[in-house]
């Protein structure tokens, strides 16, 4: 049985009571881009007061290509774990991740901190969207769900860089 049959196998059993009001994924979506924006937002310069601003672009593009490698493991980790469970560890190994960015002084550290912190992000969203799909069974209910998903992922996106900007 191929991955992708095996991840709609695995959607399918999510019991219908996973996630209780569709509004609280709305607002954990944009919550969620926000974070991952101001993140990126505020690491780029970070960044670049220790390397090139040129190398520092590479890292991100580093982390982004592991993101995408592990994104062939991850129908497999999540039928096994579930999409919740693999949403909180993604979730909390992030913010540990950027807790010890936070107390770590080191260059190289940082860096591969980061690389690491920009690897999970796609994850999270990922499983986000794993049980957005398994509570919205109905054709017509699940393209709007669908849409304010994006939607409050894109008003999120777009908010990070203005709240920075007024700092």
């Amino acid at each position: 049985m191929t991955t992708q049959a095996n991840c709609f196998i695995f959607i399918s059993s999510i019991p219908q009571n996973t996630i209780r009001n569709n509004k609280s994924w709305r607002i954990a979506t944009f919550f969620f881009s926000v974070f991952v924006n101001l993140t990126l937002y505020t690491l780029l310069p970070f960044l670049s007061s220790y390397i090139s601003e040129t190398t520092a672009g590479l890292l991100i593009a580093v982390g982004s290509f592991f993101g995408l490698i592990g994104f062939f493991f991850l129908p497999a980790l999540a039928e096994r774990y579930g999409a919740q469970r693999l949403a909180l560890i993604f979730a909390v190994t992030e913010s540990l991740l950027l807790l010890a960015l936070a107390f770590n002084p080191g260059v190289i550290a940082s860096v591969v901190l980061i690389i690491f912190s920009i690897s999970l992000q796609p994850f999270i969203y990922y499983q986000f969207d794993l049980l957005l799909e398994a509570q919205t069974k109905t054709a017509g209910v699940t393209g709007r769900m669908r849409t304010l998903f994006l939607t409050a992922g894109s008003i999120g996106f777009l908010i990070a860089p203005l709240l920075l900007g007024l700092l």
